[in-house]
């Protein structure tokens, strides 16, 4: 009987310290990740659209291994970059496995594009994303009841002035949007925070537009609101919502990492 017992205690105690290895090495992966994301947002705020040259951007571009695009996404014909940072390794896991979804494995990363015309950047974007069970969302909505996996995409563009006639200009623009989650084996869904912000905008929008909060991608729980990732933004998301009916998760109120961000001032 003792043997059996202290089988089952080595048994029990190599489990504890493989799963114990496991977050180490899942916590690592997620704050190099986390490191660089941030490290790549801090270049990216540098560059100004209109002024900034391709030059000014090469730094930027070498240090990220950025992959040249076949086109930009400007309006003239413009040469595009793009940037992914993530573990392969754990996205793979989480994509194929949804089951460690659950158990707490978080894939994430962060892209960006950069887009240049006439030697010029008139566009870049920065997204953050993260693959979540779909239970794990703490919103009651219908619609994502059945979805094996949620996939919030947190987004900043920011672009030169439309100029095109008869188009309203708006230098601070707040949208949300729901989709299928494409490349995913199950039922999936992908949900997404833009905000999209002119050259012209004030300084504040343009702060708080490119203000992400990433510490929660390196954190046991994880990230799963956008107003984790986005408060600012966020913030301003709610207001117009209360004033102006911009579609709203009103759920996030109530999740315990936003109650900071939606206090009355």
């Amino acid at each position: 009987m003792m043997k059996t017992h202290a089988r089952l205690f080595l048994v029990v105690g190599a489990m504890l310290a493989l799963i114990l290895v496991a977050q180490l090495t899942l916590f690592v992966a997620n704050f190099e990740t986390r490191r660089k994301a941030e490290s790549l947002l801090a270049s990216l705020r540098t560059l100004k659209v209109g002024t900034s040259t391709l030059d000014d951007a090469q730094p930027t571009l070498v240090a990220f291994n950025a992959e040249k695009m076949p086109h930009g996404n400007c309006s003239r014909p413009a040469v595009g970059y793009g940037i992914h940072l993530g573990n392969k390794t754990i996205s793979y896991l989480g994509v194929n496995h949804t089951w460690l979804l659950r158990a707490g494995l978080r894939p994430w990363g962060v892209s960006a594009t950069l887009s240049f015309t006439d030697g010029h950047l008139c566009e870049f974007t920065y997204t953050s994303s993260v693959l979540l069970a779909g239970r794990q969302l703490p919103r009651k909505d219908a619609n994502l009841a059945n979805a094996q996996a949620i996939e919030l995409s947190a987004q900043t563009t920011v672009g030169a002035v439309n100029d095109e006639p008869n188009t309203k200009r708006d230098n601070y623009q707040i949208s949300y949007f729901g989709t299928l989650l494409r490349g995913f084996p199950l039922s999936g869904r992908n949900l997404g925070l833009q905000v999209n912000v002119s050259s012209k905008a004030d300084p504040s929008e343009l702060e708080r537009a490119l203000t992400f909060d990433l510490s929660c991608f390196s954190s046991f729980r994880g990230c799963r609101t956008f107003c984790q990732i986005m408060p600012l933004v966020s913030q301003d998301a709610l207001q117009r919502h209360r004033t102006d009916g911009l579609p709203f998760p009103e759920d996030e109120i109530d999740f315990p990492g936003c109650s900071s961000v939606y206090r009355p001032a």
